[in-house]
C-alpha cells in the first residue's frame, strides 16, 4: 500500500471513497474534532457541502442530516489520487471518472448510474462524480437500496 496519499478518516473506516483531489484542509484540522465538517466546508465551500451530503446521504445508517457531524468519524474514509484499493475497507466507492482511471478500473458507461464490481477480493462501486448533476438523489437512492441487499 502506498504510504503517500493523502486520506481522511479513520483506516478502520468500513466505507472507504476515492476522490481525484483533496480539498483544502485548515490548518491543525483533524477529521474527529467536534468542527471538522463545518471547517471543511467553511475553507472549501459549496462544492465540499455537496460532496459530503452525497457521502452522508449514501452511507447514512439513519438521518444523513444527523450523520453529517460524525460522517468521518467512524465508518467513513476519503482517499485523494489512490492509484491502490485500500484493502482494509469493505466498500469502495470509486467516484468519477478520473478515480477510476487512476485505479485502473473500468469507468462507467454514459447511461449508467453506479456499477457494483468484484475485484480482488472487493466490493468496488463505481459511481459518477459527487455532485448533484452526475450523481442526483434517484442515483442515491438506487445505490442505497443495493447496499441494503
Amino acid at each position: 500500500m502506498n504510504n503517500h496519499i493523502l486520506s481522511v478518516g479513520p483506516h478502520g473506516a468500513a466505507n472507504c471513497f476515492y476522490l481525484p483531489t483533496a480539498p483544502m484542509l485548515p490548518h491543525a484540522w483533524q477529521y474527529n474534532g467536534p468542527d471538522a465538517i463545518t471547517q471543511l466546508i467553511e475553507l472549501n465551500g459549496n462544492h465540499w457541502r455537496k460532496i459530503l451530503v452525497i457521502m452522508a446521504k449514501i452511507t447514512a445508517p439513519d438521518d444523513w442530516r444527523d450523520y453529517m457531524s460524525r460522517l468521518l468519524t467512524q465508518d467513513n474514509r476519503i482517499v485523494f489520487g489512490a492509484t491502490e484499493i485500500q484493502s482494509e475497507a469493505q466498500r469502495h466507492f470509486v467516484c468519477g471518472q478520473q478515480s477510476a482511471r487512476n485505479l485502473d478500473l473500468p469507468i462507467l458507461d454514459q447511461n449508467q448510474t453506479f456499477k457494483p464490481i468484484h475485484h480482488d477480493k472487493h466490493l468496488i462501486y463505481l459511481l459518477p462524480y459527487l455532485d448533484y448533476r452526475q450523481c442526483p438523489n434517484r442515483t442515491i437512492t438506487d445505490l442505497r437500496d443495493e447496499l441494503m441487499m
